[in-house]
């Protein structure tokens, strides 16, 4: 199946610090509070969840453990409970994974697919490893922005064969603040993505508007939050992507 002719797929998206939900918001991590949502009643990531899923019956669901990421313990204990509960879940996390031993301890706590975030990575070696170990068809790599700033390893930018075969472009800047999706940069990398991968588009996505254009650009699915907390996105919407 050529990816002109998967359907689009929109992955919601939680956020998880300190055993919550928060509201990303532009990248700036210090200033994240606790989600107020009207899908649910609390910010606890259960009530979250049972909400998008009352919203709309999703098969993959992206979350990201903040803690992890700064270093500054996990989210484990939230997400096997996440697991207990909604087990049919797809579940893709990036817990921070720096290097090939965090990824075998991450395949052996078997709580989903892995994100390898640019952001974490610092050492060429080190992720060439976690590459050859893990195959490109072992993780997800996301390819981080913060505005015109490329997180982590440049090489992991401007080098197609260190991708894995899915890849995120994240423009962090864009997550939650509405300002439309990173166009330009997807066009980039599709001008350089093998035919059998996927491109998968994070931050800025306001409305079905916004979900149209992504589909011209023939990417494989959206991580959505605001939009759909906010209602900017409806059922009826998703519903309309495929057909």
């Amino acid at each position: 199946m050529t990816r002109s002719s998967q359907i689009m797929q929109i992955i919601p998206v939680i956020d998880l610090l300190d055993g919550i939900v928060v509201h990303a918001r532009a990248g700036e991590r210090a200033h994240y509070h606790a989600i107020q949502s009207p899908l649910a009643t609390s910010a606890e990531p259960i009530a979250i969840v049972a909400g998008l899923l009352q919203f709309y019956p999703f098969t993959n669901l992206y979350i990201a453990d903040l803690n992890a990421i700064q270093q500054r313990g996990d989210n484990l204990a939230s997400l096997r409970q996440l697991h207990q509960h909604f087990p049919h879940l797809n579940y893709w996390v990036d817990s921070g994974i720096r290097h090939v031993q965090h990824y075998q301890s991450w395949q052996t706590a078997a709580l989903g697919t892995a994100i390898i975030g640019s952001e974490n990575q610092t050492d060429l070696t080190h992720y060439q490893s976690l590459l050859d170990t893990a195959t490109a068809e072992g993780f997800i790599l996301s390819l981080d922005f913060h505005h015109d700033q490329f997180l982590g390893l440049p090489a992991l930018w401007t080098h197609p064969k260190l991708w894995a075969s899915r890849l995120i472009l994240m423009n962090l800047n864009k997550v939650g603040v509405a300002q439309g999706v990173d166009e330009t940069r997807l066009r980039i990398l599709q001008q350089q993505l093998p035919p059998t991968s996927q491109l998968y588009a994070a931050g800025g996505v306001r409305n079905i508007d916004d979900l149209h254009r992504l589909q011209q650009l023939d990417v494989a699915g959206v991580l959505i939050a605001t939009a759909i907390h906010q209602g900017t996105i409806c059922p009826a919407d998703i519903d309309a992507l495929a057909q």
